[in-house]
């Protein structure tokens, strides 16, 4: 169930959303989580605009607004779903009357920008992109981001940044 991200992500808890998405008319993209961690993963070191995420740990999804222009047209790769401002995950359609929270539901954001929304567009792709590749057998899209990690005795590069200036 545990997920590790290349780049790290400040944290909100609870479903309350960052105040820039309160009341966020555009469309929301449901997806399987690992899958849509390594999208976003490529997104931001591809420099694309990657929003806040809402993350479900009871339905193991993740719940990405896109900008209002990026709307469901472009919708669903497989296993995702595309809604209009909606971030409910305890039903098929997600307007269950009497719908109650998912116990286990915060909030991601990207620590390097300030975006609130993620770049619909690109979304689609690199989903696709990353589902093609796990049917193939692939490596996930980030794997070709990681650091070599340190052999043992040796000292990492990032600790000697700024020494020799």
């Amino acid at each position: 169930m545990t997920h590790s991200a290349e780049l790290p992500w400040l944290v909100r808890c609870g479903e309350e959303p960052p105040a820039g998405l309160a009341g966020y008319a555009g469309s929301v993209v449901q997806a399987p989580r690992p899958t849509a961690m390594d999208a976003l993963t490529e997104m931001r070191f591809g420099g694309y605009a990657v929003g806040a995420v809402l993350v479900c740990l009871s339905h193991d999804l993740l719940q990405v607004p896109i900008g209002p222009d990026d709307g469901a047209w472009r919708w669903p790769p497989t296993r995702t779903l595309c809604r209009a401002r909606s971030t409910r995950c305890s039903s098929a359609d997600g307007n269950a009357v009497g719908y109650r929270p998912c116990p286990g539901r915060f909030w991601l954001l990207p620590h390097e920008s300030n975006e609130l929304v993620t770049d619909g567009a690109a979304l689609y792709d690199v989903l696709c992109t990353v589902r093609s590749q796990r049917r193939l057998g692939g490596t996930s899209p980030g794997a070709r981001h990681r650091r070599r990690p340190a052999a043992a005795g040796e000292v990492p590069d990032e600790l000697y940044e700024g020494w020799l200036a």
